[in-house]
Parts: structure tokens; C-alpha cells; sequence
């Protein structure tokens, strides 16, 4: 799987903000009509009840919904933050993250 995704990442990382914000807008929308089959996977192979099962689901949702943000946190900031000093931070990203 890390194999897999190092060769994604090259591609990836040359892929415009609203093109990756297109397929991970797809990638949510295909979770959340499969939703039903994951929160009785989630249920079987960990033993949680499927209230319990549903809300582990939505949390992945929620991250995944902050990730979609990401392009306007990327942005960065410009503050003055005092007379004739302004500061400026930005988030670049640095690689390849694996979740399991």
C-alpha cells in the first residue's frame, strides 16, 4: 500500500488544488452512498455496535471534510502585527501521510 501511494505521489503533487478537490468531493460522495455496507463492516469486523459503528463512519466523514477545507487554509495568512511589520504563514505540504 505505502509502494502504491509513493507512486501516486508524484502525480499527485502535480495535480491543480481544484482538481484534487473534484476527486475527494467524488471519494466522499462514494463513501457516504456506501455508508450503509461500511458501518456493517465496521459493526462485524470490530465489534461495535452499529450506533457506535456509524459515528466511528461520520468521523471519517469529518475529516475528510477538513481536508476538503485545506485549499483555503493552504492559502495562508498575511497579518500586520504591528505598524510596518506584517507577517505571513503558509502551509506547504511535505509528503506522503498513510492512514490505516
Amino acid at each position: 500500500m505505502l509502494s502504491s501511494a509513493s507512486g501516486a505521489y508524484g502525480r499527485w503533487s502535480q495535480t491543480g488544488t481544484k482538481q484534487r478537490g473534484t476527486i475527494l468531493f467524488g471519494f466522499r460522495q462514494l463513501l457516504l452512498d456506501n455508508q450503509e455496507w461500511f458501518v456493517k463492516t465496521i459493526s462485524r469486523e470490530h465489534g461495535k455496535h452499529e450506533t457506535d459503528a456509524l459515528a466511528s463512519f461520520l468521523k471519517g466523514i469529518e475529516t475528510l471534510d477538513y481536508a476538503l477545507s485545506l485549499p483555503a487554509v493552504m492559502q495562508g495568512r498575511i497579518m500586520e502585527v504591528s505598524t510596518g511589520v506584517t507577517c505571513q504563514d503558509r502551509r506547504l505540504p511535505i509528503g506522503l501521510v498513510l492512514c490505516i
